[in-house]
């Protein structure tokens, strides 16, 4: 069986379905170019596919159907959402399908019993016109033949969402997108340029269309800025589903020792500003005085002044390290901690805070050495209480499926071994390996960080080591999978035991029967990550733009 055969029955568990007996049909009747074949298809995985939205859509518990004859009401039958995407041109395929008149009166009855329709066009030169516009103007919509250009000159734009629907404030991004003009009365703008409606949602009876210009959100373009958080939120609302709940954390790491405990934290406020996930608190591994005051001052950076801060005592690595200290003395970055001795034992914080929460509604994303949840599945009812109130614990330790010693399992081998052998949830791990091949590139510090004279982040990065520097990304991508575990940037080894040796070093066994496993990716993988985790990084907090 394959690690991804294997992932499909964890992700349900930890991600949750919330689409379930939905069903998304996809046009491949009008859409079937000869010379691109699988263009826009579910199963079609190279950029100009749609397997990504596929795998979003299942994620999320939805069902996938292709429609490969012309539309009718048996067609149509079952579908909750019906996709059209970009009919064909002449110079696309020998004999295109136009959509006729007896297609057209069969989605407009559909829409008017219920029926959500989303129409992505093309630009012009890209995308056929004509008839796709008679079966939008049924709605009151037309696509411009032209591609939309903006004041200097470009036509890849990146938009703000402009309503609940698509989300608060997410940033759309598109290349060649043609504009609309909306006659109908019942319309919403979803996205404009200029004045000019580039996405828009149209009542029709009981249903309703949504219309852009653009395919959108196929796999070369789902990962960029918000386009795939985007592409849920319209899913949800299409079909009437309430928001999915933000995955509820704590981040335990050892801020200090590595640049990428920061750029993590800051990632994770990226996605609780996007409605993904709340920071429940912060414990801290690294015995440092200087390591809480500089998380508090990131949490004030990002308007999140009052998470709790819980720190380890008689903990590792008490140095001060190359960038916490130089960043927390500084003036220019509010805190309310001078010292980590004015915070409170991490191990206490995470005793109040999971009793404080539903059962099973906590994920823990440790991200540094193993003390903390050590301490806590020892201390009096701990592991019981970690039973009942944890979901899942998201590693960033060992390499897999064996290999060198890793940092933070050998710093602390004994918590390290009591975490993995007693855990009462399952364990994933994002081992060396998977950080080691995501490097964050200095090229985003120097220039997606500019929106602010001082970055908390970007001048910790600068102090960390001599610019300009690619670092590893071992602890975002631990705090990614966490977040979104259902969205494909990463494969999961099937199940099995993580022991450490007396060097340090990872051991993983199969074993059917396990509750450990480890993240395994792609080029592919890694390439969608990486775009993923430079756009979340450096996304500014609410209120400042770039």
């Amino acid at each position: 069986m394959t690690a991804f055969k294997h992932a499909v029955v964890l992700l349900p568990m930890l991600a949750g379905p919330i689409l379930a007996q939905k069903t998304i049909g996809l046009d491949a009747f009008h859409n079937n170019e000869a010379k691109a074949p699988g263009h826009y298809a579910w199963d079609a995985a190279y950029p100009g596919g749609f397997s990504e939205l596929g795998k979003l859509i299942r994620g999320m518990g939805g069902e996938l159907r292709t429609v490969r004859d012309r539309v009718s009401a048996k067609t149509l039958a079952g579908l909750d959402v019906f996709l059209a995407v970009d009919p064909d041109t002449p110079a696309e395929t020998a004999e295109p399908k136009y959509f006729e008149k007896a297609e057209i009166r069969a989605i407009e009855k559909w829409v008017r019993t219920g029926g959500q329709l989303v129409l992505l066009g093309n630009n012009k030169g890209n995308a056929e016109f004509e008839r796709f516009n008679q079966l939008s103007s049924r709605f009151g919509i037309e696509f411009v033949e032209t591609k939309y250009v903006d004041p200097q000159g470009a036509s890849k734009i990146t938009l703000r969402s402009e309503g609940a629907i698509l989300g608060k404030s997410l940033r759309a991004y598109f290349v060649d997108v043609a504009p609309l003009r909306i006659s109908a009365k019942e319309s919403e703008t979803l996205l404009s340029a200029g004045g000019t409606p580039v996405m828009s949602l149209v009542k029709h009876g009981k249903g309703s269309v949504v219309a852009l210009g653009d395919p959108w959100i196929y796999n070369e373009y789902i990962d960029r800025a918000d386009n795939r958080q985007m592409a849920s939120n319209l899913l949800r609302h299409l079909l009437r589903v309430p928001p999915g709940p933000p995955v509820r954390l704590v981040f335990d790491n050892d801020m200090g020792n590595d640049i990428d405990d920061a750029l993590a934290l800051a990632m994770l406020h990226a996605l609780e500003s996007r409605g993904e996930a709340k920071i429940l608190a912060v414990t801290i591994t690294k015995d440092n005085r200087f390591a809480a005051p500089y998380v508090d001052l990131v949490n004030h950076f990002y308007g999140r002044p009052a998470i709790p801060i819980g720190m380890v005592h008689g903990g590792k690595t008490p140095e001060d390290g190359k960038y916490i200290r130089p960043v927390a003395e500084r003036p220019a970055y509010p805190r309310r901690l001078k010292s980590g001795s004015e915070a409170p034992d991490a191990t206490g914080l995470l005793r109040n805070v999971l009793s404080g929460e539903a059962d099973g509604s906590v994920v823990l994303v440790q991200v540094g050495f193993s003390t903390n949840l050590a301490r806590l599945l020892d201390s009096p009812a701990g592991a019981e209480l970690v039973a009942r109130k944890v979901r899942f614990i998201c590693a960033m330790a060992g390499a897999f499926p064996s290999g060198k010693r890793e940092y933070n399992v050998y710093t602390d081998i004994a918590a390290a071994r009591k975490l993995f052998a007693e855990s009462p949830v399952p364990i994933v791990f994002s081992g060396y390996e998977i950080g080691e091949n995501i490097r964050y590139p200095a090229a985003s510090i120097e220039k997606d960080y500019a929106y602010v004279a001082d970055h908390p982040v970007a001048e910790a990065y600068r102090a960390y080591k001599m610019m300009p520097y690619d670092r590893q990304t071992w602890d975002l991508t631990a705090a990614l999978y966490a977040v979104r575990p259902a969205a494909g940037y990463f494969s999961l080894s099937e199940p099995g035991r993580v022991t450490v040796d007396d060097e340090g070093k990872t051991v993983f066994t199969p074993d059917a029967n396990g509750n450990h496993r480890y993240l395994i990716t792609s080029a592919e993988q890694r390439r969608r990550t990486l775009e993923t985790l430079i756009e979340l990084c450096s996304r500014p907090p609410d209120g400042l733009s770039r």
